[in-house]
């Protein structure tokens, strides 16, 4: 899972990124990354309530952390990134893996992975 020390808290953190970061769209959601200046990323995710009930949109928080978790060791150290995901109604239906090879496509398509042309696989 994803530490507590990797996550975004603040809502002005979140305000930040969303105003000032480079954007991701993708059909479940959209990404947004903007460099922190400290030596990890912070990952901050977005389910409103338009995608479902309290425990649809879990589900969806669970599924979007762990994904987040696998591609962790591959996303470049020495230098961090808040990212904020913002969840589509769409995702309500996306499968883990499905959310996995598109999460990885979009930190690709973005360049934060430590070797900028690193091929996506799940």
């Amino acid at each position: 899972m994803l530490s507590h020390a990797l996550r975004l808290k603040r809502p002005e953190d979140f305000q930040t990124v969303r105003r000032r970061g480079k954007r991701q769209r993708e059909a479940d959601f959209t990404l947004y990354a903007l460099p922190n200046g400290l030596a990890h990323s912070r990952y901050g995710i977005v389910v409103s309530k338009r995608i479902g009930t309290a425990v649809i949109r879990n589900r969806v928080k669970r599924r979007l952390r762990a994904a987040i978790a696998r591609w962790l060791p591959q996303l470049a150290s020495g230098y961090g990134y808040d990212c904020v995901v913002v969840m589509n109604p769409s995702a309500a239906q996306a499968t883990h893996q499905m959310l996995e090879a598109v999460l990885g496509r979009a930190f690709q398509e973005l360049g934060l992975f430590a070797d900028g042309n690193k091929e996506v696989s799940t």
